[in-house]
């Protein structure tokens, strides 16, 4: 369901807002029956819509369902943990005890591009196998360049594991842990006692027509912010005039911009997928800018850093007599909050001298230039009682109306006539 925000926005405010470990071996090992090997697919999410920067942010990944809904070979990071616990799974040494050596933490890797599920492969290339013994979990996130640390265990309870961040509208963050599919989960409850053996060397080696590559972990990676897409119409033609109408120079909305993201949980906490996994600190705020993704060739290019936001016009149809939605930039990702105060930056070519003629009789030609102001607002939700929720994306669709000149008329009042007095000096 599409809910849309028509906000009425009249132009005569103030200036703009926003410009703007070695695993190799030297000889070949041959793979033992019970060194089976990790496969990760990685899921997209399908994303519900309702209707400083020297960030190198790529934008939003994926897209309401539908064929944007696609990986654009962005870089995860996943770790494998003890089931239920917080501890890294370990390498095994040629005796097949574990070292301090983990399988994956947070490693590196890269999804696949134009589909929206797929196979994994990390970024160095390395394959990965399971211990002989043992279950795993397998926990994953994205965050794009707004990691501001390393993923730690949480000091106040040690019951969950956190990445700090700093977003500043441009990046993606979300979530993932593996869970069973119900083809999978039917295909271990058939394996009785050792249905819990998941995921596992024992669990990769359960196949069968439904679950023919094993029993292994698929991980669909969860938008824990809430996406803003902006349009703009034009109230009416004039505004829409290609020379001397209306433009959008840039458009920022205040968040929250930093907190600590829930990357790993372990058994002692309410935690799931579903939770708000990102925390934001109250007192940290911030005007977040909006960004376009980048041209080339006619191309919009994904998975690659965003840039400043080029000025946009509306567009009228001569046809059906009423403006085009034109779209606005990328998106903006933000926290999910009750409402956004927003600031949206307009220009227009406009008269700010009229023509006149001097004393002297020297005549002097109009002058133009460009006047940009900003024009604030606020925006909640169709009914204000609900709060924007993550994982969800919002249309705003923003009207438009040109600078209105200022003119003023003066009227000259009249004397009225009072009665005649008569003053006799004699």
């Amino acid at each position: 369901m599409k809910h849309g925000f028509l906000f009425l926005f009249s132009a005569a405010v103030l200036l703009t807002a926003c410009s703007t470990s070695d695993d190799s071996t030297t000889t070949p090992i041959p793979e033992s029956q019970d060194r089976a090997q990790i496969n990760l697919n990685l899921s997209m999410p399908k994303v519900v819509t309702k209707s400083v920067s020297s960030s190198r942010a790529v934008g939003t990944v994926g897209d309401i369902e539908g064929t944007n809904n696609v990986w654009a070979g962005e870089v995860v990071h996943i770790a494998m943990m003890d089931k239920g616990k917080l501890t890294y799974a370990k390498e095994l040494d040629a005796n097949g005890n574990a070292t301090t050596e983990p399988i994956y933490e947070w490693a590196s890797m890269n999804t696949p591009e134009a589909v929206d599920s797929g196979l994994a492969t990390r970024s160095d290339h390395y394959v990965k196998y399971y211990p002989v013994l043992g279950n795993y979990d397998f926990w994953g996130y994205y965050a794009d360049d707004a990691a501001t640390g390393a993923p730690a265990i949480d000091n106040t309870y040690g019951n969950y594991m956190v990445l700090p961040f700093q977003i500043d509208g441009s990046q993606d963050l979300m979530t993932a842990k593996a869970e069973l599919t119900p083809a999978q989960k039917a295909l271990m409850d058939d394996q009785g006692s050792n249905s819990n053996r998941y995921y596992s060397a024992f669990s990769a080696r359960r196949k069968n027509d439904l679950v023919p590559d094993g029993v292994q972990p698929i991980m669909t990676f969860n938008h824990q912010l809430t996406r803003l897409k902006f349009h703009i119409k034009a109230a009416d033609s004039l505004t829409a005039d290609p020379v001397n109408g209306v433009q959008v120079t840039g458009i920022a909305v205040r968040s929250k911009n930093k907190g600590n993201l829930i990357i790993a949980y372990n058994d002692y906490t309410d935690y799931t997928q579903s939770s708000n996994l990102a925390l934001f600190t109250t007192k940290d705020s911030d005007s977040l800018c909006l960004k376009q993704r980048p041209v080339v060739d006619g191309k919009v290019m994904r998975n690659q850093q965003l840039v400043d936001l080029t000025p946009v016009s509306p567009k009228w149809n001569s046809t059906t007599n009423q403006s085009d939605t034109v779209n606005v930039g990328e998106a903006l990702l933000v926290a999910p909050q009750e409402s956004y105060n927003i600031f949206v930056a307009i220009k227009q070519y406009v008269m700010t001298r009229g023509a006149y003629t001097d004393a002297d009789g020297t005549a002097h030609a109009a002058e133009y230039d460009w006047k940009t102001v900003i024009v604030p607002a606020t925006i909640h939700r169709s009914d204000p009682s609900q709060k924007f929720v993550k994982g969800v994306s919002y249309n705003v669709y923003i009207t438009l109306h040109g600078l209105e000149k200022i003119d003023v008329v003066t009227k000259l009042g009249a004397w009225i006539e009072g009665e005649d007095i008569d003053l006799d000096l004699e």
